[in-house]
């Protein structure tokens, strides 16, 4: 894949699927909206009740996903489970950047592994990990969306151990949403890392 320059940092949260990501992104831009843009993934999967187009994600077919990965449209794509693509717009990471905000990128481990290994510290990398003793949590959790097939959910709970391997090895900071693990908690955890990151980086440019 052609890698194309990044002019700034981009902040990816990864971890398995019900782990916590929306949580964390949405008290992201409630304590920190003016320095962050969310990127919207294209996808091939079928759209779930709550998702909303265009703004959860933009949804595709099969053939014209890989028409945009033939003219280069992504910056990153993966077949995330069987016959279900994910890819992020290279146009819209550069607006983002280019607008100053930073953006923030919601995918699949191994894209954030393949962006990581391309950009390296332009690539800030949090894992959202769950102990493995506790994949019941998330299991109750996939089932509580119920959008969720029984088959889809064992997938998932698979995957979810394939992901925290992986995760834990390739990212920047892991931080962790166990049962017992409250907003606060997470927030908790998350917010140092932002600060050290790039808020205070944000603060230091401005006194310059």
């Amino acid at each position: 894949m052609e890698k194309t320059e990044l002019t700034g940092k981009i902040l990816v949260i990864c971890g398995p699927s019900g782990g916590g990501k929306s949580t964390l992104v949405t008290l992201i831009f409630k304590f920190f909206k003016s320095l962050f843009t969310f990127s919207v993934s294209t996808t091939t999967r079928s759209p779930r009740k709550k998702d909303i187009a265009g703004t959860t994600y933009n949804f595709c077919d099969y053939n014209t996903f890989f028409e945009m990965v033939h003219k280069k449209f992504f910056l990153e794509w993966q077949m995330v489970y069987e016959g279900v693509f994910y890819g992020t717009s290279v146009e819209a990471i550069n607006k983002t950047l280019e607008s100053g905000a930073t953006p923030i990128l919601d995918i699949d481990v191994k894209g954030a592994e393949n962006l990581k290994q391309r950009y390296k510290d332009k690539v800030i990398v949090i894992f959202i990990s769950l102990q493995k003793n506790v994949l019941e949590t998330l299991r109750d959790r996939l089932v509580k969306r119920q959008d969720t097939s029984e088959e889809t959910i064992d997938e998932r709970l698979k995957r979810a151990l394939f992901e925290i391997d992986l995760g834990e090895k390739i990212a920047d900071y892991v931080v962790y949403n166990n049962k017992e693990t409250t907003r606060e908690g997470l927030w908790g955890q998350v917010r140092p890392i932002l600060e050290k990151e790039f808020v205070l980086q944000v603060e230091q440019e401005a006194v310059t």
